[in-house]
């Protein structure tokens, strides 16, 4: 690279992330280590179903690090390759998404003393892209292994032994607010389709998301949610999959997905089953639907929600001024 100006990125220690609570109750881990680095690989499904999860985990779980890229409408050739900046009389070039994974694969290569031996490029909702930002991907994918930046007349290439393992995910077509993948692209991915986890599938990446099984707090479900029964004496946790299923069929517009019924079953101590379930009807923004879930609140779990709101009116005697932290 040119001697005029700085290359920035951030450091190698940012890309190596924390265990996350991931549940495999699919097979899709042992697939990934099956799959990795033979070629790029292109998650689909539903929204909510832990593709990402699932690659942090197996990079976490392996040892590698990764560079995400989040894609929407806004997402330019920049974003990829990166772009230039000033600092005082100093020029510098800040490495995009897709450079800076090319860099860290090659900075790991090079070093002897580093444990991992490769890195993942994770692209969320490729399909935001727009096509001709696609195209730009095509020569990372294939055997020309490198990112060009055009603009500035470079070309960003992994050496012969560095790895770098692509894995894209995605929504189905049917969702909003995306484009069709570039056949060129498609031919360069390896597809997998995902689908909504059976009820003992559900269950069991609930279950596996207990208190007593996991330490994070942020994300452990207590685990007298799963003790908790509603009408007739059926589980709560039962008919709240029930309820996602029925939410599932294609006749609304959102659809409860399993990262919903964990969030779900996290805010029961707090607020109780009714407000709870009340929340979840907040999913949909027409009021047919929330009328549409409520009723079928009311027929799977015999609560009527129709009536309740989240929020509790002060008595007076509880009304007074919140204290304020003073300056």
């Amino acid at each position: 690279m040119s001697s005029t100006y700085d290359v920035r990125r951030m450091p190698r220690d940012a890309f190596f992330h924390d265990e996350v609570p991931y549940v495999d109750s699919s097979g899709l881990l042992s697939f990934l280590g099956e799959m990795a680095f033979v070629e790029p690989l292109l998650l689909v499904g539903p929204t909510g179903m832990a593709k990402s999860t699932a690659a942090y985990a197996f990079a976490q779980i392996e040892g590698y690090p990764v560079v995400e890229l989040s894609c929407s409408e806004g997402t330019r050739e920049n974003h990829l390759v990166g772009s230039f900046g000033m600092e005082g009389d100093t020029t510098f070039f800040t490495l995009g998404k897709a450079t800076t994974a090319i860099d860290l694969a090659n900075e790991i290569a090079l070093d002897p003393d580093e444990n991992a031996n490769g890195a993942i490029f994770l692209i969320n909702e490729i399909n935001a892209l727009d096509p001709q930002i696609q195209k730009s991907l095509n020569p990372l994918l294939d055997f020309q292994r490198r990112m060009d930046a055009s603009a500035i007349g470079k070309m960003f290439a992994l050496a012969p032994n560095a790895r770098l393992w692509v894995i894209a995910t995605m929504n189905p077509a049917a969702h909003g607010g995306v484009h069709s993948l570039n056949t060129d692209l498609v031919r360069r991915l390896q597809p997998i389709y995902l689908n909504y986890p059976a009820k003992e599938q559900e269950r069991a990446v609930l279950e596996g998301l207990k208190a007593s099984v996991i330490s994070d707090e942020y994300y452990a479900i207590d685990d007298s949610v799963f003790n908790h029964t509603v009408v007739g004496g059926t589980n709560f946790v039962d008919q709240l999959i029930e309820l996602a299923g029925d939410t599932r069929q294609g006749n609304l517009e959102y659809s409860l997905s399993t990262a919903d019924l964990h969030q779900l079953c996290r805010k029961v101590p707090r607020f109780g089953i009714e407000r709870t379930l009340v929340l979840a009807s907040y999913k949909w923004e027409d009021e047919q639907e929330r009328t549409f879930f409520a009723t079928k609140v009311l027929s799977t779990m015999g609560i009527d929600i129709g009536k309740l709101s989240v929020l509790i009116p002060p008595t007076l005697a509880s009304s007074a001024a919140p204290s304020r932290r003073r300056a």
